[in-house]
């Protein structure tokens, strides 16, 4: 499993996490993965020093990294994301200006999504802002076609309409 390395007080082995698209954070100590559980699937056990402990491992939309909570205790699985790259991120929430409803919110879902996977890679804040850039386009664009389509649908219904009224 690749992923970035862990290291928390009081567990045994090597830890790794490894974020999944669209199906969340995964575990794994010493190249095991471990199996979630409970609902939502956030509880794990991880090996301890002085036995099994009990850990929850927290995604949030508006944090591009998860956290490990142990006891009340969280251990961030990566250093701080800048403020701006935070709102930057959720920048193809502007999306739902032009498109609302399901159509909408899951365009606009799916394109926070990319925008977290872009700022878990390890690059370069310049070149991070320049595929959100890219991504908030796409979304904008789709909205706008979406857009598009249905008002020249609408159109056309009232088209048809009025020349059936005519004849």
């Amino acid at each position: 499993m690749a992923g970035r390395e862990l290291s928390i007080p009081g567990v045994v082995g090597h830890l790794t996490i490894e974020q999944v698209p669209l199906k969340g954070p995964r575990l794994a100590v010493d190249g095991q993965r471990l199996k979630p559980r409970g609902f939502p699937p956030d509880h794990v056990t991880l090996p301890g020093e002085d036995g099994p402990i009990e850990a929850r491992l927290r995604s949030r939309i508006l944090h591009p990294h998860p956290v490990v909570s142990i006891g009340g205790t969280d251990y961030p699985t990566a250093p701080p994301v800048p403020k701006p790259l935070l709102v930057f991120m959720l920048a193809p929430l502007l999306g739902l200006i032009l498109v609302q409803g399901v159509l909408g919110v899951v365009l606009v879902l799916l394109g926070v999504q990319v925008n977290q996977s872009v700022l878990r890679a390890a690059r370069p804040a310049h070149i991070q802002v320049a595929w959100m850039t890219v991504v908030l386009a796409a979304v904008l664009g789709v909205d706008l076609l979406v857009a598009i389509a249905f008002g020249l649908t609408l159109i056309g219904w009232g088209l048809r309409r009025w020349s059936e009224a005519r004849a």
